[in-house]
């Protein structure tokens, strides 16, 4: 919309081969309008049907989203689709953060020492705090990961784009939105440890979902 605008005003003239839209024909602002409310339908019904597909892939076992640090996202041995699988050399990470957290260390003394030995981050780079602690309310953080203790949760968040920023964010769903299965093949951290982490969160008061 905001293109075809641009272009109008430069004195460009535009000819659409599908829907037979012309710049310069009368009643154009009417036509570009209307194009684009049908185009703004059709892909509310494409998100709509994407969601729906991925949650069915999802109930199957199937791996959709993003890659939580620890796994690798393989094509399905079994039939069409991906699953997660251990990543063996991130996963002696994430056992190492928990252990450390475990036994006292702080977040920031763990991501120093990370960094010390060299240890590549998530996305590259160093390790920081906010990677490792996150946050226990919106489940962000390596040591709030649930898929740790062999569980997965899809849909708890969507993407939204700001309308000031024009920049994607997301917002989270009601947890009666969330899907939430089992998934044992995907333990990293024994239940055991996370129990430890947990009562290091309560005692030091930052809450652990």
């Amino acid at each position: 919309e905001r293109v075809v605008e641009l272009l109008e005003f430069r004195g460009v003239r535009i000819i659409g081969v599908m829907d037979g839209y012309d710049s310069q024909a009368e009643g154009r602002e009417l036509a570009r309008g209307m194009r684009g409310l049908i185009n703004a339908q059709f892909l509310r019904d494409l998100s709509k049907k994407t969601h729906r597909g991925q949650a069915g892939q999802f109930s199957r076992g199937r791996h959709v989203g993003g890659v939580q640090y620890g796994y690798r996202s393989e094509p399905a041995p079994d039939g069409p689709g991906r699953v997660l699988v251990i990543d063996p050399e991130q996963a002696a990470v994430v056992l190492r953060i928990y252990e450390d957290f475990a036994a006292g260390a702080s977040t920031r003394a763990i991501a120093h020492a990370l960094n010390a030995a060299g240890v590549p981050a998530p996305r590259g780079g160093t390790w920081a705090v906010s990677c490792i602690q996150g946050s226990a309310a919106r489940g962000l953080g390596l040591l709030h990961a649930v898929v740790y203790r062999g569980r997965q949760v899809w849909n708890r968040r969507r993407w939204v784009k700001d309308p000031d920023t024009g920049r994607r964010t997301y917002v989270e769903r009601p947890q009666s939105e969330w899907q939430v299965r089992e998934a044992p093949e995907l333990r990293i951290v024994s239940e055991e440890l996370w129990e430890r982490v947990l009562r290091r969160m309560a005692k030091i008061g930052r809450a652990h979902v």
